[in-house]
């Protein structure tokens, strides 16, 4: 994969610099500093991402615990409750990707 940017081959061995990068994916260019998603396509950085890394981090937290939450009801023999909490852990992870989903930029040479 290339940098959108200027066509730097970026690193078969990814190396997060932020948390969005490390929850979500995506490059730093070496050459450049241009972001990219695990799409290739280039991150429209708008400010201050403070905001996203905490929402990210809270559904991070949700998911993790409903699945422990799950699984402790599970093993109690309660598998009806532990598979409810679990689904609705995943589906506020689900609708939480799109909240912190950052906007990009298509690559126009494709």
């Amino acid at each position: 994969m290339n940098c959108p940017s200027c066509e730097t081959k970026l690193p078969s061995v990814r190396k997060p610099t932020s948390t969005r990068q490390m929850l979500l994916g995506g490059w730093t260019c070496p050459n450049c500093g241009c972001e990219t998603d695990r799409k290739g396509r280039e991150l429209l950085i708008e400010g201050n991402s403070t905001a996203r890394n905490l929402i990210a981090m809270l559904l991070a937290i949700i998911l993790f615990g409903g699945l422990a939450i799950s699984l402790f009801f599970t093993f109690t023999r309660r598998v009806d409750t532990g598979l409810i909490i679990l689904a609705v852990a995943l589906g506020v992870c689900l609708i939480g990707q799109f909240i912190i989903k950052p906007p990009v930029r298509g690559n126009s040479k494709r």
